[in-house]
């Protein structure tokens, strides 16, 4: 049996989280890790991926 334990890693900062959740990959578990970090860049990222949901959001109302 293949451990595939994946650690999260914010993908500005390289800060490691332990592993909340079962990742399909590394990409997803630093995915995870980005959108919940407190660093500048990430926060910054977190912002745009709120906006875009918005955006999103404003064209269905439409």
């Amino acid at each position: 049996m293949e451990d595939n334990t994946f650690y999260p890693t914010c993908r500005y900062c390289g800060k490691q989280k332990l592993p909340m959740a079962n990742y399909e990959s590394q990409e997803v578990a630093d995915e995870a890790a980005t959108i919940s970090c407190d660093c500048y860049d990430a926060k910054n990222y977190q912002y745009e991926l709120e906006k875009k949901s918005e955006r999103e959001k404003n064209i269905v109302k439409l």
